[in-house]
């Protein structure tokens, strides 16, 4: 019933790494200098915003771009 904001990548984060390891997030986190990736219902109920990055520095960049972009 709830949109979810999910933040850390797939290490960090067991949800997003279930939505990896099914291929409904495309990204390369494990690489990324921070970013987002907004999944539509990719269970049939909620949208989901993964904001994430490569390590914690580049989750914060992902976070403040965000923010900055609002």
């Amino acid at each position: 019933d709830y949109n979810l904001i999910l933040v850390g990548g797939p290490v960090a984060n067991i949800i997003v790494k279930q939505l990896v390891d099914e291929g409904l997030s495309a990204v390369d986190w494990a690489t990324s200098p921070g970013e987002w990736d907004y999944i539509v219902a990719p269970y049939g109920g909620c949208d989901v915003l993964i904001i994430a990055g490569a390590d914690r520095d580049a989750t914060r960049a992902a976070a403040q771009s965000l923010i900055d972009s609002l």
